[in-house]
């Protein structure tokens, strides 16, 4: 459509027309492609971490039910992301604290 359009309105031969936007339309293309490399990589990468933050969840949740069942040695095994190790560090302080009230 472009290219008729544009065809339609220059006095130019037509090969050399058609060679310009040949190109226009392969420099389109390979952006198109990159875009859509990057795109799956982007993927990739936000797939690789909402593992992570789901393993550490997890982990933390299965904690979170042994503190429950009163089993106060439960470890816990963050691996991940500080944030959720700087919490885990609160809980074991909660932890210890319900353990010494357990005890009187």
């Amino acid at each position: 459509m472009i290219k008729n359009l544009i065809l339609e309105n220059i006095n130019y031969e037509t090969n050399d027309v058609v060679m310009l936007l040949d190109t226009y339309n392969s420099i389109w293309a390979g952006i198109f492609v990159l875009f859509i490399v990057g795109l799956g990589i982007s993927f990739i990468f936000v797939k690789k971490f909402a593992d992570e933050v789901t393993r550490d969840i997890n982990n933390f949740t299965k904690y979170l039910e042994e503190i429950n069942k009163k089993n106060y040695e439960a470890p816990i095994q963050i691996q991940h992301y500080l944030e959720f190790l700087k919490m885990s560090l609160v809980f074991k302080n909660l932890v210890k604290r319900l353990k010494s009230k357990d005890k009187k």
